[in-house]
Formats: C-alpha cells, structure tokens, sequence
C-alpha cells in the first residue's frame, strides 16, 4: 500500500476520501489558510498554501481585502535589490507567479466590493523605483519591465506586466469601474472604493511613466465615448480629453519638469509627460472657445 493510497495505521488518505465524496470537499476558509500558515515550518508547505491562497473561502470584503494584501505583502521585494533572505526570496518569488495568474481577475472582479484600503494597497505594490525617477525607471517589485520575449522567456513577468497596465487603463477610464464593471460575488460595490480609484488617477500617472516610454501617450489614443447630453447622448470614437482633470494635468507638470527646468525645455528632452500636458492644454483651450462661440 502506497502513500497515496493510505496514510501511517492504514487509514483512508485525503485522496481516497476524495474520490468517495465525489469532490464535495470544500476549499479551506481563509481562517484556516492564516492558521495553517502560521503553524508551517518548510518551503514546500509555504509555496504549497500560496499555491492554493486564493481558492480559499472568504466570508467578508474585509477577509478577501485581507487576502489580498497579505500576498502583495509576501511579493514585496520580488526583483528588487533589497535584500531578502532565501526563505523570503523563495515565498516572494512564489506569491509573485500566483499573484501574475490570479491578481487581474481579483483587480476586475473584485476590487470593487472591497473597502478602499485595498487600491492603496495596490498602487504601493505597483509603486515607481524610488531611486529611479526617470521616465521607464522601472516598478519597485519588477525585476525589470517587461518585452515581448518575457513572453516565453519569464511569463510570470510578463502577465504582471499586462495586469497592471490594464488596471491602469481601468482606472484612468474609471467608468469601466463605475458602470462595466459588475463584481463576481455577494457584495455589493463599495461606493468608497470607486471614489479611492478615482482620486488614484493621477498615481496612475506616476505608474505609466515609470513602466516605460510611449504608455503617457497612449492616453492619447482614440476610444469609445459618450457625446451629448441627457436623451441626445450617442457613441463617438475621440480622445477623451475631459479624463485629464486638474489635478492629472498637475502630475503630468511635475513629471514633465524632471526632465527639464521648463515644460518647453522638458518636450525639447523628449519628455512624453511634456507632450501630452502641451497637447492637453491645447486640446482644453480649443474646447473652451469653441463652447464660448457656440453660446454667443
């Protein structure tokens, strides 16, 4: 009689009783995830409970935002030159590749119905290099930014690479939160939440430019709108100028003037963020005359 078959006394294995109950064993609850953490002593228990984290049965929008922070938490320092010992490596390592597999469907789904803790959350996690300030320096948890040949050559890369820049399309266009978006679950949206992601947008700024050059610009690209008001609305395909808020044109200032002692000098330097913040400021004037002329 193997292991499999059998435990130490003869006793019916997990899997046996599996088969017998026709998979009606449930995933264990959060609670127990935390207990049965707590208690292990090895890196295959650890790697083997990350492994299976987010299957767990969470009760509440404050146990499933406790779940998520506990595995950006345990990915902190993924890549980065702080210095982790082999066992935090390890874990870090590991709640990296479940985080690029699970994190865009939670961020999709779920992030709505959870307390606004949880955006902070994850703008720490995908927050800028602090000692790199440049435009392309890089994500603190990223060894590197992601290419195309990461695609096969480091996938969990890759995928995280995709997971945030489609989190922060989302929440530029905060409407894919506020009227697409319909969470996967009990809960309802908290409407907390979806004011944390709007106030986020400009941090979402900070993101774009440090992930790489040319993702400011791509804010630019022409998409699907509503026009019009009240029963004239009707679906146009523009540049969504009205998203650059006051403050988001503030950020794009700051980050421009990295590059330069003025916004002319930063565009001369090649800034992106001094592009889009010229183009903007143009774009916002002409709308201004134009609503000014049709009034008169």
């Amino acid at each position: 009689m193997t292991a499999l078959q059998a435990t130490a006394g003869g006793k019916p294995s997990f899997l046996d009783i599996a088969r017998k109950t026709g998979n009606n064993i449930r995933f264990l609850e959060w609670a127990d995830w935390c207990e049965r953490w707590n208690r292990a002593t090895d890196i295959p228990v650890l790697e083997g409970l990350l492994h299976c984290g987010f299957k767990t049965d969470v009760r509440t929008p404050e146990e499933e935002i406790e779940r998520l922070r506990t595995f950006l938490n345990l990915a902190e320092g993924h890549g980065s030159s702080k210095s982790l010992s082999s066992v935090e490596s390890a874990v870090a390592s590991k709640a990296f590749k479940v985080l690029a597999e699970k994190l865009s469907g939670v961020l999709n789904d779920r992030l709505p119905v959870m307390p606004p803790e949880a955006v902070e959350a994850v703008l720490k996690f995908f927050r800028p290099k602090e000692t790199m300030l440049s435009e392309g320096g890089g994500l603190q948890n990223f060894p590197r930014i992601p290419n195309e040949d990461d695609k096969s050559r480091y996938f969990p890369l890759w995928k995280m690479g995709q997971t945030c820049l489609d989190w922060c399309r989302w929440v530029w266009e905060i409407d894919h939160y506020g009227a697409y978006c319909t969470p996967v679950g009990p809960w309802p949206k908290n409407e907390a939440t979806l004011q944390a992601l709007k106030d986020a947008r400009p941090k979402v700024l900070e993101i774009l430019y440090a992930f790489k050059r040319g993702q400011l610009e791509r804010l630019l690209d022409m998409t699907q709108a509503l026009d019009g008001e009240g029963g004239n609305q009707h679906l146009v395909t523009r540049v969504q100028w009205e998203l650059f808020t006051p403050d988001c044109l503030e950020k794009l200032r700051e980050l421009a003037l990295r590059s330069g002692p003025t916004i002319p000098w930063a565009l001369v330097a090649g800034s992106s963020a001094a592009k889009v913040f010229l183009d903007v400021r143009v774009a916002h004037s002409f709308q201004r005359k134009h609503k000014k002329a049709n009034k008169q």
